[in-house]
């Protein structure tokens, strides 16, 4: 039983870790036709969009933070942090 219960302890602390880094990345939006669709908006969650928080140039350098379905989570260099397509972000 003691066994047991150092286990699960153990198991709880490795899952409260700080998850994985960041990843480099760019907006790298793009329409069919090649043109830049600029700007691109962030959103407070993916699905369903929520509000807008704000909105990156096409180029602009963030830190991709997660991808879940079609959506990424991204983290601009001023800190704003906000949801848009996954299609939109090229990891670097």
């Amino acid at each position: 039983m003691r066994l047991l219960v150092i286990v699960l302890l153990a198991a709880l602390l490795v899952s409260c870790g700080a998850g994985p880094a960041p990843v480099a990345a760019e907006i790298h939006a793009r329409a069919e036709d090649g043109s830049a669709i600029t700007p691109v908006n962030l959103f407070a969650q993916y699905e369903p969009r929520g509000r807008i928080l704000g909105s990156v140039p096409d180029g602009a350098r963030v830190s991709l933070i997660s991808i879940i379905g079609n959506g990424a989570l991204v983290e601009t260099q001023s800190g704003l942090r906000g949801w848009c397509n996954k299609a939109f972000v090229r990891r670097l």
